[in-house]
This record gives structure tokens, sequence and C-alpha cells, in this order.
């Protein structure tokens, strides 16, 4: 979570990469999941923007994505 007053300056993108980047690093590791609340719809469009999509499962009330590694 990147606080309001820093949010669209680039560190969220930043941090997801740097997962990314570690998740692939990981033996055996194929895939990454996200989730967010439907009503925020802006964090579906900034994961999709890095390449998650809709895996049409919901968890938790959340909308899952994934990330095909």
């Amino acid at each position: 979570m990147v606080d309001r007053a820093h949010q669209g300056k680039g560190h969220g993108r930043a941090a997801i990469t740097l997962l990314i980047d570690h998740v692939r690093s990981r033996p055996g590791a194929r895939r990454l999941l996200v989730s967010h609340v439907e009503q925020a719809e802006f964090l579906g469009r900034f994961y999709g923007s890095i390449g998650f999509c809709y895996t049409g499962k919901v968890d938790g009330g959340e909308r899952v994505m994934a990330l095909e590694l």
C-alpha cells in the first residue's frame, strides 16, 4: 500500500516490479497472485498495466488476478 500523498509517483510500480523479480528467482514459481476489492477498480487497471489478468475467482470478497511467470 502506498500512502495517498505519494501515489502516482511510481513507488507502487517499482515495488511490484521488485516483487515480481524476486518471485521469478524462486525455483518452481509459476505465477504470482494479487487481489483487490471490487470498489478499487483503479487497482485492477494498475495491476493489468503490469501484466496481471483476472482469474475469475473471488477470495474473501476480493477479485483475484494472476501474472504468469
